[in-house]
């Protein structure tokens, strides 16, 4: 069944839409039961009866695919698709996703305070720093990794899906650029660092001295966060946290 390789599929961190057929009434191709599995790229497997009916179906699908939304579309098909049959059609779209991945490149107040806004949010959440007794257990009680060692290593070696997105607020100035250098390059969807308009600038020069391409440091939301105001962790963290949802779901 169509169904069984979803959990694979979203392990994988791939995105699918399972399109059933819910409701058949008079001549139609479709078949209450029939399935499909439809990604961002086109049908996977599976199949509704076929026609314009499955073709206008699976660009619904990767419309729900896009917005992470499912949907119940009902279909007169000789009205809404043109097609002669003539019957009338009801499908339930599905969406199933991995949990939207958060890559924390520092364990200190912002980083923590962050973290519990993830938490709640459902995401699934990594933490790299190089302090011990900074990346713990107990302040990152439910992180799917902890990663310590030195940052650009762990950063090189850190795997991204391309719908990931990346903070970087370490504790200093070289540990943001080595971050931003490994990080910026596995092309996240959203990366964003931490620091004034002056600290960015020189990070954004010495990277385009390292070879890192204009477009990439163009891409990166620095300073991070929303002009949200209030300087402290708990506020830095919700411009942060407002940030990423904005372009989550806008």
């Amino acid at each position: 069944m169509l169904i069984e390789q979803i959990p694979q599929l979203v392990a994988n961190n791939h995105t699918v839409a399972l399109v059933t057929v819910i409701d058949a009434i008079g001549s139609t191709p479709a078949e209450v039961g029939k399935e499909m599995l439809v990604d961002a790229s086109g049908l996977i497997g599976g199949t509704i009866g076929g026609g314009n009916l499955e073709h206008v179906s699976i660009r619904k699908a990767q419309e729900c695919i896009r917005h992470n939304t499912s949907a119940t579309i009902h279909y007169d098909l000789k009205k809404d698709l043109g097609m002669e049959c003539g019957g009338e059609v009801t499908i339930f779209i599905k969406v199933y996703s991995p949990p939207t991945q958060l890559v924390i490149v520092g364990a200190g107040h912002i980083g923590r305070v962050l973290y519990q806004y993830a938490e709640t949010l459902g995401y699934e959440v990594t933490v790299i720093d190089d302090r011990e007794d900074a990346a713990t257990r107990e302040h990152f009680p439910n992180a799917k990794q902890i990663l310590v060692g030195d940052i650009g290593e762990e950063c090189e070696k850190l795997s991204l899906s391309p719908s990931a997105f990346v903070v970087i607020a370490t504790r200093g100035h070289r540990c943001d650029e080595a971050a931003l250098y490994h990080l910026i390059r596995k092309n996240p969807r959203y990366i964003g660092v931490i620091g004034s308009r002056n600290k960015v600038a020189t990070m954004m020069a010495s990277l385009k001295e390292k070879g890192i391409p204009q477009d990439m440091l163009d891409a990166v939301y620095a300073p991070i966060g929303l002009a949200l105001g209030g300087g402290q962790p708990a506020e830095i963290a919700v411009s942060i946290i407002s940030e990423i949802l904005l372009v989550k779901n806008g």
